[in-house]
């Protein structure tokens, strides 16, 4: 398999539904209406769990345990940034993450919103940071 570098999901999506190009791995979102019209067919989720709106494509996971690959958004601020700001975005984006329009659009575009404290976030960034500059390593990954 060879690697095709894409900007997006979408401009990846011309060449796999015209069929000179075998396989997509993307976001999930642009290509759950291929999914349930029959032009493409899902392989697998990389999310630990089956993905709500494709219920019944298995996760890679299934195949391969313990993997789970997630994409993921946060909000960051500079570093130094005063804690008393910081607890107050952080405040105000749960607040906004709450709200029934806020979830049904995230949840249109296929996101699952979760919010949670600064720490929790950061522990967050620092695991899935640490975890592939190990894989980086130890499968001699080179930039070329």
């Amino acid at each position: 398999m060879v690697n095709i570098p894409y900007k997006s999901t979408g401009a990846a999506m011309t060449d796999v539904l015209s069929g000179q190009v075998p396989v997509i791995v993307g976001s999930l979102l642009p290509v759950v209406p291929f999914i349930n019209n029959g032009k493409l067919r899902a392989l697998a989720v990389t999310t630990a769990k089956r993905w709500y709106s494709v219920p019944n494509v298995p996760t890679v996971a299934e195949t391969l345990p313990g993997y789970d690959v997630e994409l993921w958004f946060g909000a960051m601020a500079p570093r130094g940034t005063p804690a008393a700001i910081i607890n107050r975005l952080n405040a105000a984006i749960n607040k906004a993450l709450e709200q029934p329009d806020m979830k049904k659009n995230l949840e249109v575009q296929g996101m699952i919103a979760t919010g949670g404290t600064p720490e929790k976030f950061g522990e967050r960034v620092r695991r899935d940071y640490d975890r592939w500059v190990k894989l980086v390593d130890e499968v001699k990954i080179k930039v070329e």
